[in-house]
């Protein structure tokens, strides 16, 4: 399936990338949940992510999303506990679960104090069980990052993982990743399916990844972001230092 080209939108700085990003996910949750009475968000991990989480529980930096009616899941985690300051939950609970008021069930987070392959055993039945119709989840909206080699979630330049075509839930050694633990991660096939993706990136050290990619330079598809592409619209929000 041909899916259209992603859109790439720079901004001055990470700050007003963050704005942007978190005013996009909040009008597509919202719009959501008007058109089906409910919405689903994939999480991710990073700093850039921290800031915008932020954005999303301050009713007055974006529209207000009604909270209660919206399931939220994770692209990736780090096996470590759900206390541990290096995962992805425990930075998403601190900056955002803590300060919107969300059903427990409606948070679905990727068990990583388990082995990797039980974690995503558990995660991958969690999924089937809230879609039910054992078709890949159409999530609502899908926020990532990108590291500098490229990868985005835990799909690594050079790993199996990055080439599942079948799997919804995958694990990776994480040697090559910081801090080196094993991961957990959505593979391609799932995000590929979202409705919408979200991209933030900032940093100078992607600037290099994120023009290739932009401009389809030679080789750019080696780079897990680079082939994250859904049916609906697929935007990076780039900061101007990256």
């Amino acid at each position: 399936m041909n899916h259209p080209r992603p859109q790439f939108l720079h901004f001055a700085d990470v700050e007003a990338a963050g704005n942007a990003a978190a005013h996009e996910i909040a009008r597509t949750l919202i719009d959501a949940v008007e058109a089906r009475s409910t919405a689903t968000l994939v999480l991710a991990g990073g700093s850039t992510p921290r800031s915008i989480h932020a954005r999303l529980a301050d009713h007055e930096s974006s529209p207000p999303v009604p909270w209660h009616l919206v399931h939220l899941f994770w692209g990736d985690e780090r096996c470590v506990p759900p206390d541990d300051e290096a995962g992805n939950y425990a930075m998403a609970r601190s900056s955002l679960l803590d300060r919107i008021e969300i059903p427990p069930g409606n948070v679905h987070r990727i068990r990583g104090e388990l082995r990797p392959s039980d974690a995503a055993a558990r995660y991958d039945a969690d999924l089937r069980r809230h879609f039910g119709d054992g078709r890949p989840p159409a999530f609502d909206c899908v926020m990532l990052g990108m590291g500098a080699d490229g990868h985005t979630a835990s799909l690594f330049p050079g790993d199996p993982l990055s080439d599942e075509t079948e799997r919804w839930v995958g694990t990776s050694d994480g040697l090559n990743a910081s801090p080196p633990v094993p991961r957990v991660s959505l593979t391609l096939p799932i995000l590929n399916a979202a409705r919408k993706v979200v991209f933030v990136v900032s940093g100078a050290a992607k600037r290099r990844v994120v023009s290739e990619i932009e401009e389809q330079a030679e080789g750019f598809r080696r780079y897990p972001a680079a082939r994250v592409r859904c049916p609906g619209s697929t935007l990076w929000f780039v900061a101007a230092d990256s």
